[in-house]
């Protein structure tokens, strides 16, 4: 007998990116750095995976590469919370994708498999 497994096409992406890092991270005042989020996929090689922002009442404060690098676009001040409900907790939404399917964390991302 012999067995042959078909296999999708480099691009054409069957399998989900699934989210591995933490969602939510400490940062001290005064730091930009945030965190480098990560992700795995059966089919698609990480670097392969890109990262964006997709929401979140505070999404404007933060840049976020293409390779998952979080970062404040201007250093936190504890003191005067630059965060939309003023607490010092900054919520953004993020979606992973390997070009065919995409996940999403955060407010509104509820870590479904979108195409």
């Amino acid at each position: 007998m012999v067995l042959v497994w078909v296999l999708p096409a480099m691009g054409q992406s069957s399998e989900v990116p699934v989210i591995t890092s933490d969602v939510a991270f400490k940062v001290v005042e005064g730091e930009t750095a945030v965190a480098t989020l990560t992700a795995t996929d059966d089919d698609t090689v990480v670097s392969d995976l890109v990262w964006s922002l997709r929401g979140g009442a505070d999404r404007d404060e933060f840049t976020l590469s293409g390779s998952g690098a979080i970062a404040f676009g201007a250093a936190p001040d504890f003191e005067q919370p630059a965060d939309a409900d003023t607490d010092n907790v900054y919520e953004m939404t993020v979606q992973v994708s390997d070009g065919v399917n995409d996940v999403t964390a955060g407010p509104g991302g509820d870590g479904r498999q979108r195409h």
